[in-house]
């Protein structure tokens, strides 16, 4: 059953379809400024996902296989000549854990505005909200700019169009509580009381973690991502395959303990994910994508990373309803 945040979303998504939804030329004919629905799109997508932790090294054994299944429903309305593009996503997803239990998905609004688009540059800014999964929790999201250097598409022989780009995405993440921040000073529990923090005891370690209750500033976020694509479906109609490489560069708030008082200092963390795509239309409303990704802590601190790394597949099957 969906929670309430999932059913008002999805109700507030139908009474826009309801009033506002129409034929896009019979839109551009009236003129009518209450005509701001240019389009709407719906689609079902089936993911089926296996991730694996490797060790220090590429060539220590696989361990920590997980398979998870997915069916997400995509509910889009565009605006202002599809210059505005809101999209709902509801789903399901199910995991090869203990339970094997099939658990709604947190329900997941997207808004993005194409504020300028040319051949070589666009700007966009987007708002990202998930609404707690169990209808009991914080609501989550995130606001951003997302400014893309891009080149137009270069025909290679007549057997593939090669095209580029380069996005940054920056946003600032919000919750509709405020959480705990993290203090990474070393200070008593008589200086803890006095600053009114809060010391918690490992029980199995002589380890402590301290918090401020509620003090927890914003996160921001970073990342920057290259892409290269090329199209082949002059040779095989419908086959496409991309590369691209999201450098995420995280900085989250913690306190430190400055005399009487805390300050607020930016934690930076660094992951990046290398992505291979082979994508395959089978026709206009069905299209078949492999995703297949590694994720490790920063570019350059990959060899030496001594966490291990995370290799994930997506195999993702796509039809378009209307």
């Amino acid at each position: 059953m969906l929670n309430k945040s999932a059913l008002s979303f999805l109700t507030a998504f139908a009474l826009s379809a309801t009033a506002y939804g129409q034929d896009v030329s019979s839109t551009k004919e009236s003129g009518n400024i209450l005509d701001v629905i240019s389009s709407q799109s719906a689609n079902v997508q089936l993911r089926n996902y296996w991730e694996a932790e490797v060790g220090k090294t590429d060539r220590d054994k696989i361990g920590g296989e997980m398979v998870t299944t997915q069916v997400r429903g995509n509910f889009t309305l565009n605006a202002f000549n599809d210059k505005l593009s809101n999209t709902l996503t509801l789903g399901a997803s199910s995991k090869t854990d203990r339970t094997n239990q099939v658990k709604q998905r947190s329900p997941e609004f997207v808004s993005e505005l194409t504020a300028f688009d040319s051949d070589y540059f666009s700007l966009t800014p987007n708002l990202y909200v998930v609404a707690p999964q169990d209808g009991s929790g914080d609501t989550n999201g995130s606001i951003g700019l997302r400014p893309s250097l891009k080149h137009p598409a270069v025909n290679l022989g007549g057997i593939a169009m090669l095209s580029s780009s380069f996005t940054i995405d920056a946003d600032a993440q919000f919750s509709s509580s405020k959480k705990d921040a993290a203090v990474r000073s070393e200070v008593s529990d008589e200086q803890a009381a006095g600053l009114g923090l809060t010391v918690t005891a490992n029980e199995k370690t002589d380890d402590k973690t301290i918090t401020a209750k509620g003090k927890q500033g914003v996160t921001y976020e970073i990342m920057y991502t290259p892409s290269v694509a090329l199209d082949f479906s002059q040779v095989v109609k419908g086959l496409d395959v991309e590369v691209f490489v999201e450098n995420v560069n995280t900085y989250e708030p913690v306190l430190e303990v400055d005399g009487d008082s805390t300050k607020t200092v930016y934690q930076p963390d660094r992951n990046t994910d290398t992505y291979f795509r082979v994508g395959y239309a089978i026709n206009e409303t069905l299209k078949f994508d492999n995703f297949f990704w590694r994720s490790d802590k920063g570019l350059w601190e990959a060899r030496g990373n001594t966490d291990g790394n995370k290799y994930t597949n997506l195999a993702r099957l796509s039809y378009t309803i209307y």
